[in-house]
Parts: structure tokens; C-alpha cells; sequence
């Protein structure tokens, strides 16, 4: 595991014990504030290529939460994308070569006929064009929402 992989794993942390309600800590008899954490926004691709694998991560998990909440089935795929979406999104405004972000929306453009990326009817035409029926597109939508470029990972594991 690398060192920016470690660092987003605390910081996940840090943001689960502090959105659990634990904003101030006991010692003793005293309640004590925390002290103050800087977190820096990554700041090279590999950096940002971990946090957008972070993002995407829970997809599935959610999914499983979404399903014990009785949410329809379209409506948990457009929910998986959108957060797949996002963090595309979030990830290429976070890369500091404003040239990269070009090039990506470039491919993205020639390869969905969108700069950010597939658009949600994209996948679902897609899908059914591979004689998917509707329900079989969504839950494509949403097991492939969690799934990330194999090469562009790969090129920061080294």
C-alpha cells in the first residue's frame, strides 16, 4: 500500500468517527475540542486516481442499503451513476495539468459524444443494444458504477 493510500484511508476514518457524532472527546472529567487536522486536496494524478477509487468504492454497498430501503431499481442505477459521475467530475477539476483534463474530455467526447463522460441514457441504450432488457441495464449500470480503468490504475501502482 502506498503512502497516499494510507493517507486517504485515515483521513476516511477521521470523517467516519467525526459524522458518528464524536466531535469532542472524554479524558478524564474534561471534554476536550479536537485539535485541528490539516487535510491537503491531492494534488498529483496518482493522489487524485486513489481518491476517485475511494469514491466509487461503496457503490456497491450502498446499493445493498438502497435495496433495504425498498429504492426501485431505476432509481438506485441512476443513483450508482451519479456518484460514479461526480467523482469523475470532482477528480479531473482536482488535476493540476489543465492539458490532461483536456485530452480525457477529447476521448470522452469521440468515445460517448460527451466531454464528461457517458451520460446515464448512454449506458442504458448501450446495454439494451447488447439485447439487455430494462431491468438487466440498470443493475449493469449499477455492478459497473464501482468498477474502474484497470490501466490507469495500474500506472500508479508502480
Amino acid at each position: 500500500m502506498n503512502k497516499a493510500s494510507l493517507k486517504l484511508i485515515v483521513y476516511s476514518l477521521f470523517l467516519m468517527a467525526l459524522s458518528s457524532g464524536l466531535t469532542y472527546w472524554m479524558l478524564s472529567t474534561k471534554v476536550l475540542a479536537p485539535t485541528t487536522i490539516q487535510i491537503e486536496t491531492p494534488s498529483d494524478n496518482c493522489t487524485i486516481r486513489t481518491w476517485y477509487n475511494f469514491q466509487v468504492i461503496a457503490i456497491p454497498q450502498l446499493n445493498d442499503y438502497w435495496i433495504t430501503r425498498k429504492i426501485p431499481l431505476k432509481q438506485r442505477a441512476y443513483k450508482a451513476y451519479l456518484l460514479r459521475h461526480k467523482a469523475r467530475i470532482h477528480a479531473r477539476y482536482m488535476m493540476p495539468n489543465k492539458e490532461e483534463v483536456a485530452s480525457l474530455q477529447e476521448r470522452d467526447l469521440a468515445k460517448y459524444g460527451d466531454p464528461n463522460g457517458p451520460t446515464f441514457e448512454f449506458l442504458l441504450e448501450k446495454n439494451q443494444a447488447k439485447g439487455m432488457t430494462l431491468d438487466q441495464a440498470y443493475e449493469s449500470i449499477i455492478q459497473t458504477a464501482s468498477q474502474t480503468n484497470k490501466a490507469y490504475n495500474a500506472a500508479c501502482d508502480q
